[in-house]
């Protein structure tokens, strides 16, 4: 059972310093909870293997980006390897990137994310044939 406890959680957002309250029940739109501040440290190391572990974590994640209402028209990818979340792709503002990695570090099972989530439309993928 989880217990709902409230943190004050303090993220650069566009230049400017946001403090507000995080819950552990529910992501904040615009502050980086702690678990997300600690997952997208630089200092990633592989975790736990395991290919139908990984898929399930990584199906688990695309889920809850994919149908949370507010990230619903975002193209987000989300892969998961060894334990460590990969978000990629772009969306049309910071708060949506904020949004994306306190639900990617809820998801238990994932220990360290790597986030190359920018604002602005997706990169066009390159072309195989050239």
């Amino acid at each position: 059972m989880k217990l709902a406890r409230s943190v004050l959680v303090f993220a650069s957002l566009a230049g400017g310093l946001v403090c507000g309250p995080a819950s552990a029940n529910e992501p904040s739109e615009t502050t980086l909870s702690a678990a997300a501040r600690a997952k997208t440290s630089a200092s990633c190391r592989t975790g736990d293997s395991g290919f139908f572990r990984d898929q399930g974590l990584g199906m688990k994640l695309a889920s809850k980006l994919k149908f949370r209402k507010k990230l619903l028209s975002e193209q987000i990818d989300a892969r998961v390897s060894n334990g460590i979340a990969t978000l990629s792709g772009g969306v049309s503002s910071q708060q949506h990137i904020v949004l994306a990695l306190n639900i990617a570090s809820d998801v238990e099972g994932i220990h360290c994310i790597n986030n190359f989530l920018r604002v602005g439309p997706p990169q066009p993928a390159p072309d195989a044939l050239r």
